[in-house]
C-alpha cells in the first residue's frame, strides 16, 4: 500500500511540476457559442385559442443550443496548449401556455495547435452531465433525465491577434455526441456544428 501511495504522488508530481512552472501562463477563458443540429427531441405546436393567439410551430433538437462556458488555457509549447472549460448549453422555447427546454452541462478538454499567428486547430473530448428535457404547461409538468455521455470535438479558430497571446477568437466547431435515455435505452444524436466566440 505504501508503494502504491508513493507511486501516485510521484506521478502527480511529474504532472504538476510543468503546470506549476507555467502557473503565470494560465489564461482565464470565457466563451459563448451557438450550435445547430441533431435529432428532434420535441416538435411542439400551438393552436389558435383566441383572436390574439396565432398558430405557431417550434421544435427542440438535441444539438441546438446556446452555450456559455468559463475555464482556463495553458500553453505547453510555443505552438501547443490545452484548454479546459465547463458550461451550460440549453435550447428552449416559450409559448403562451408552455415552456420547453433541453439542457446539459458540457465539460470540454481540448488540445490546441497554433498554426501561425492567427489560426489554430483543436481536438478533444466533451463530457455532458445534467442532460434533461423539460416540459412545463398548463396541463402537465414533465422532466426526463438522460444519461451522462462523452463526445468528441474538432474546432478551428481565428484570433484577432496572435493566437498564442489570447485576446478575441472566433471559432467554428463540430461536436459528435449521442444521448441515451436510461429507461428505453434509445439513442438520440446530439451532434452539431456551431460558432464560438472566445475571450482570453
Amino acid at each position: 500500500m505504501r508503494y502504491k501511495v508513493s507511486s501516485v504522488f510521484f506521478l502527480l508530481s511529474i504532472f504538476l511540476l510543468p503546470a506549476q512552472s507555467s502557473a503565470a501562463e494560465f489564461h482565464p477563458v470565457v466563451s459563448i457559442g451557438y450550435d445547430s443540429g441533431g435529432d428532434t427531441v420535441l416538435d411542439y405546436t400551438v393552436v389558435k385559442i383566441n383572436d390574439r393567439t396565432v398558430n405557431r410551430d417550434d421544435k427542440i433538437t438535441a444539438g441546438n443550443g446556446l452555450t456559455l462556458s468559463v475555464g482556463a488555457y495553458m500553453p505547453l509549447l510555443s505552438n501547443i496548449g490545452i484548454q479546459a472549460t465547463v458550461g451550460l448549453k440549453i435550447d428552449s422555447a416559450t409559448f403562451v401556455d408552455a415552456y420547453i427546454a433541453f439542457s446539459r452541462n458540457p465539460i470540454d478538454l481540448l488540445a490546441i495547435y497554433h498554426l501561425g499567428e492567427h489560426h489554430s486547430f483543436a481536438g478533444g473530448v466533451t463530457y455532458h452531465s445534467g442532460v434533461n428535457f423539460t416540459l412545463e404547461s398548463s396541463t402537465q409538468n414533465q422532466k426526463i433525465n438522460l444519461d451522462d455521455t462523452v463526445g468528441a470535438i474538432a474546432e478551428y479558430t481565428y484570433a484577432v491577434r496572435d493566437s498564442r497571446d489570447g485576446g478575441l477568437k472566433l471559432g467554428l466547431r463540430y461536436t459528435a455526441i449521442n444521448y441515451a435515455e436510461p429507461i428505453s435505452n434509445t439513442n438520440t444524436d446530439g451532434s452539431s456544428i456551431g460558432i464560438m466566440l472566445y475571450l482570453y
